[in-house]
């Protein structure tokens, strides 16, 4: 979106400019950003390439594997019994942070987890209409 070509707004805000010239701001506005909807759509249908998946996935393994050999081995290689409760909770919480990575990795399509892009285009046009066709300008 282009900086600074808000001046249509700024002059109806002031009580200056007219009406049809706020609309033409808008819609060109509007229009910037149906293209870069357009263009998020486009980079939405990439995938995440398969190697980098797999590569987070080792990536994992290996950092709760490491984590499991600390915990085994620290206090003099007798261990500690809070490990019993730390790791678990550990291995949890970054089980989660993958899973959603995994769900972050795709948000657009009809997953339950997906972003709901209909409903805020919906939205977002209702919006526009409204203060476009507002009498309070």
């Amino acid at each position: 979106i282009s900086r600074g070509g808000g001046a249509w707004a700024n002059g109806i805000a002031a009580g200056g400019g007219d009406r049809r010239k706020f609309v033409e701001g808008l819609t060109a506005h509007m229009l910037e950003v149906k293209a870069l909807f357009a263009s998020t759509t486009m980079v939405a249908q990439f995938a995440v390439p398969f190697s980098y998946y797999h590569l987070t996935y080792v990536v994992l393994v290996f950092n709760l594997v490491l984590l499991a050999y600390c915990f085994l081995f620290m206090n003099a290689l007798q261990g500690n019994p809070a490990s019993l409760i730390i790791y678990p909770a550990v291995v949890v919480m970054l089980s989660g942070l993958h899973e959603l990575a995994n769900k972050m990795s795709d948000p657009f399509g009809d997953d339950e987890s997906d972003l709901n892009v209909d409903a805020f285009l919906n939205t977002a046009l209702v919006d526009s209409r409204n203060l476009i066709y507002s009498e309070e300008l």
